[in-house]
């Protein structure tokens, strides 16, 4: 409002200690001539008290009145929509250099904005420290990826009926020199943001090549690839390369794209799936349900597959909503010739309800978790498996 773009204006004057005794009685006269003073003394009184309660103790991230785009908002409808993050450094408390000061306000502007425009946040010594634990992180991940340390892990996947192995979904972990094995969300989004997950795609799919030459070759294998992948038009004749390198036929790979995928950019998404489905590759939609895709979608690109997420897989036994929805993206998906996935089963009566439903493929801790290609391949061999909650039963290879 004005009042509070007035009271900045002030507040801003104010706090310079050498502020004339002139601007005093200017700001004085403002007050009392402000036909809402009260609103005015109060919009003064909150700056000021936000900026000396930050003397003793510093607050959380809070919303920022947003003076500099109140104007361009209060515009015509066509006028931009402006938003800002604000860092804030207080001299002597963060820096006595203009340096020191302006590096702090930097870090803290940045901290802001992970909350989202219109935000502040006063400088805290953990922003730095957060700041040097991540550029670490992107150092190490970087090496990691270079020095083969994140392998490819392998969930099975097994046909609803009957329970057989049908194949694998490749999942990526890191095996630290320190730390043991990592998990993807601990590295993935790194890698993503430094730049360098499609080529850790690259290598993953090499040593999985590599891996599983001796496996039969009735199993298919499952790869992830993120939204900022599917806008690289080389990413998907560089797939298709590795697999003729090492023989191993595009049919028995499925690349998975999560919702998400489609929004970012469709034109593109649709060009690079497109010619992956033309060389053999089929297409799952990941995480159905989750995300911001439309029937549109659906009926716009040919998927191969749609995969349930775990969410909807609770409370299946407790009257849900859920019982309702998992059977609904059955039907859906049965109506338009797509075979349906369901994520995270860990009980068996999960199992006997997806059965009844038509469901096609399960995956989760029930038919085991992700494994090595040591203990996959052994999985393979001796075709026995133990689930959680019932003896030891057979788990064959299926016939596809």
């Amino acid at each position: 409002t004005d009042i509070e773009e007035k009271a900045l204006h002030w507040f801003v004057v104010l706090r310079d200690d050498d502020a004339p005794e002139s601007a005093w009685l200017e700001f004085q006269d403002w007050l009392e001539a402000s036909p809402t003073h009260a609103a005015a003394y109060d919009a003064v009184e909150r700056l000021w008290v936000d900026l000396e309660d930050h003397a003793a103790s510093a607050p959380a991230e809070a919303p920022v009145i947003d003076f500099a785009t109140a104007r361009a908002r209060r515009g015509k409808a066509r006028s931009p929509w402006l938003g800002a993050a604000i860092g804030i450094a207080l001299f002597p408390h963060d820096g006595t250099s203009p340096a020191a000061l302006l590096r702090a306000a930097d870090l803290a502007m940045y901290q802001a904005k992970t909350g989202g425009q219109g935000r502040y946040r006063f400088f805290d010594p953990s922003i730095e420290d957060n700041v040097q634990a991540r550029a670490a992180m992107h150092i190490d991940v970087r090496r990691a990826v270079v020095a083969g340390e994140i392998i490819p892990y392998y969930q099975p996947l097994v046909a609803i009926d009957g329970g057989g192995l049908v194949g694998f979904e490749v999942l990526a972990r890191w095996i630290h020199p320190d730390c043991g094995v990592v998990m993807p969300d601990a590295f993935i989004p790194v890698a993503d943001e430094i730049g360098v997950l499609t080529d850790l795609t690259y290598r993953l799919l090499e040593r999985v090549c590599r891996e599983i030459r001796e496996w039969p070759d009735t199993l298919t294998f499952s790869i992830n690839l993120a939204p900022s992948q599917l806008r690289d038009p080389q990413i998907a004749s560089r797939l298709i390369a590795i697999l003729d390198r090492y023989g191993i036929a595009p049919q028995r790979i499925e690349v998975e794209i999560t919702e998400n995928a489609l929004i970012t950019d469709f034109g593109a998404t649709k060009k690079v799936l497109s010619r992956l489905q033309k060389h053999g590759i089929r297409i799952a939609l990941d995480d159905f349900g989750t995300g911001y895709a439309s029937l549109n979608h659906l009926r716009e690109f040919k998927f191969d597959k749609i995969k349930i997420d775990r969410s909807f897989l609770r409370g299946l036994d407790q009257g849900s909503k859920n019982e309702g929805i998992v059977r609904a993206m059955i039907t859906l998906g049965k109506s338009l010739d797509l075979a349906i996935t369901a994520e995270g089963i860990e009980e068996m009566s999960q199992w006997a309800h997806l059965s009844e439903w038509g469901c096609d493929f399960g995956q989760g801790y029930l038919f085991g978790k992700g494994m090595p290609a040591g203990k996959a391949k052994a999985l393979i061999s001796t075709g026995a498996r133990g689930l959680k909650g019932a003896p030891r039963s057979p788990l064959r290879v299926a016939q596809l």
